[in-house]
Parts: structure tokens; sequence; C-alpha cells
């Protein structure tokens, strides 16, 4: 019975450093407004520390962000840098990549590519020097593919992703998840499936970006991207028993009801108001147009009127023209007799005249030649 007791006694002082492993979420922001929720493990395997992502990383995003995607958050990818240049056929453009500083008492493992593309990639493996527990802070970037083997980073957490190695003296304390305030961490030992610890993690991550994209709608109907994270979150809701997280379900359901209300009565108010703008719209529309048509009609019986007084002036001056025509030709013709009685007259008085001088000049002339007759007679009986 010694050599067995023996045997277990050295299978369960190896056990903790083979297989102890925690899990943690920790959710960071970057300085244009995104979220990044990281869900991770740290496994023990000797004095190797292994750090993997627990899945892909859950991106709450920015309007600028969202329109940069076009809506896809698939194809964001959350990286941390192992070295600053040197990728290999990979080109990173945007922000200028930063990489991790690595404590004295560990030694960082590089990997080929020096990126590590949470979710994708390979653990980030650390070896260590000594039993004393470290604190590696990963600056975390948001990184869009642009096309093969080319990058763009987008954004960078204002604060690194905090991952505290435990050492000898530390290992197995339930004490090192209390250490990291909003994060929480679960070992392997714990009696819940890890499942259930995944669905719980994925839960927390959609209620937070399911409050943010409620506080950012201002319309029906809400987002794709709202709806389908509603239509997960009641998914989730029915594999996990954990009282909190269902009341936290809960609460963000009924806000998103309540919202959607809200919304609602808005937009039937908006519909309503614009209904009542648009009839009174519709009644001065018809308001002038009954105006403009009765000012026309004026017009037109005022043109009408005037047309007929001109109409009648017209005629009227016709007539006085023809009777001025009519007397003014009468005139004329009158004046026109009286000049050629006158003429007719002058003639007659030039022709009397012309007689009478014709009749005189010859009386004259008789008298001249009896009067020479009789001076010659006179003369030849005097010789």
């Amino acid at each position: 019975m010694r050599p067995s007791v023996a045997i277990i006694s050295a299978l369960l002082s190896v056990l903790p450093s083979v297989l102890c492993a925690k899990e943690f979420t920790d959710t960071l922001h970057t300085e244009g407004g995104d979220a990044v929720i990281i869900r991770y493990s740290i496994e023990y395997d000797g004095n190797d520390i292994l750090v993997s992502a627990s899945g892909t990383p859950r991106i709450i995003p920015s309007d600028k962000l969202r329109k940069a995607c076009r809506g896809d958050l698939d194809k964001l990818d959350v990286v941390i840098f192992g070295r600053v240049g040197d990728f290999g056929d990979v080109r990173w453009n945007g922000l200028n990549p930063a990489t991790f500083m690595v404590p004295a008492n560990l030694d960082y493992r590089k990997n080929d590519e020096g990126f590590h593309i949470l979710g994708e990639s390979q653990p980030i493996v650390f070896t260590k020097r000594d039993g004393n527990g470290a604190q590696v802070d990963f600056p975390v970037f948001i990184a869009l593919p642009e096309r093969k083997q080319s990058y763009r980073i987008m954004a960078r957490t204002s604060a690194p992703l905090k991952v505290r190695m435990a050492g000898e003296a530390d290992k197995g304390r339930r004490a090192d998840a209390a250490t990291y305030g909003d994060v929480r961490a679960r070992s392997h030992a714990d009696p819940k499936p890890a499942e259930n610890e995944a669905d719980m993690s994925n839960a927390m991550g959609s209620i937070e970006m399911i409050r943010r994209l409620l506080a950012e709608a201002d319309g029906l109907p809400f987002s794709q991207t709202l709806q389908m994270e509603i239509y997960n979150l009641g998914a989730l809701k029915n594999r996990i028993t954990d009282r909190a997280v269902i009341d936290e379900i809960n609460a963000v359901m009924f806000e998103y009801t309540r919202k959607e209300a809200e919304l609602k009565e808005r937009q039937n108010a908006a519909a309503l108001a614009a209904k009542a703008e648009e009839q009174a719209l519709l009644a001065r529309q018809k308001s002038e147009e009954e105006a403009r048509q009765k000012e026309a009609e004026e017009e037109a019986r005022l043109q009408a009127e005037q047309q007929q007084k001109r109409t009648f002036g017209m005629i009227a001056g016709g007539a006085v023209l023809a009777v001025l025509c009519f007397i003014g030709n009468a005139v004329i013709k009158h004046l026109g007799n009286v000049r050629n009685q006158r003429n007719i007259m002058e003639m007659q008085q030039s022709l009397t005249r012309q007689a009478e001088s014709e009749a005189h000049r010859r009386s004259q002339s008789a008298i001249q030649d009896a009067v020479r007759k009789r001076r010659n007679n006179s003369t030849r009986k005097s010789i």
C-alpha cells in the first residue's frame, strides 16, 4: 500500500503544475470609443506559461470603426505584436505597432510571424527563470485586413491587457482573480462546466454591446447587429444557470423592449406630427391656390372690362372719326366749290376787265386817230 500511496502523492504534486489553468475576461477601450472584450486563459505547464485567447475577442465598435468594416465585425482582428518590425510578407499600415516588455524573470518564446491574432494564432509562450510571479502588459490593437498579406491598424486600446502570472507560492489560489478588479477567473477544478462559463462570458459581452447599441439607436428598425445580439443573447439564456447573469439578461431584454416601445411612440408621434404638418401644408396650398385662382379670375375680369372698354372706345372713336371724315369731306368739298366759284368769278372779272381795257384802248386809239386826221387836214388846208 505504501508504494501506491507514494505514487498518488507524487501525481497530485505534479498535476497542479501541469494542468493548472485559469480563464479571465477583460474589457479594454480605445480612445475612439471602441470596446474589446477578451476572454483568455493562462496555463502552466512546468516552467512554461501559455497565454491564449479563448475564442475570438468581441469588439463593440464605434461608428467610425463600424463604417470602416462596413458593419461586418468578422473582418476585424485583435492583434498583439511580438516585435515592432520584420513581419515577413505581411504588411501593417496605419498606426505603428508596439510590443510588450518581457519581465526579467521570464523568457518570451518568439514565433515566426512576429504577431499574434487572438483567437487564430498559437498561444503566447513564456518560460520562467524562477518561481516568482510576473506581470506582462500587452498593447492591444484592432486591425482590418485590406488585401492579402496586408492589414491596416485602426485603433489601439488606451490601457494594455495586464496579464499577471502567478508564482509558485500563488498557484492554485483563487485570490489571483480578485487582483483584476472587474476580471473574472475560474480554474479547471471549478465544478461548473467550461461551456457554461463561456456562455456566461459571451452573454456579458452581448449585454454590454446591446446596451451600447441601444444608447446609440435613434430610430426603428433596429440595426441588424443589435437584432443579432438580441437573438444570440436569447439563445445563450437557455443554456445559462447562473441567476445573476439571467437577471442581467432579463434586465437588458426589458431595456430593449422599453427602448423599442419608446421609439415606436416617438415614431408614431413624429408620423402624426408629419401628417398634421402635411395636412396643414395641403390646406395652406389649397388656400393659396384658391387665392391665386380668385386673383386670376379678378384679373381676367378686369382685363375683360378693360378690353370691353377698349372695344367700345375703338367703336366710338371709329364712329366719331367717320363723322369727322364725313364732315371734313363735306367741308373740303364745299371749300373746293367755293374756291372754284371764286376762281370762275375772278376769271369772269378778269375777262371783263380785259374787255373794258381793250374797249378803252380802242376808244383811245380811235380818238387819237381822229385827232391826227384833223391835224393832218388842218395842215393841208393851211398849205
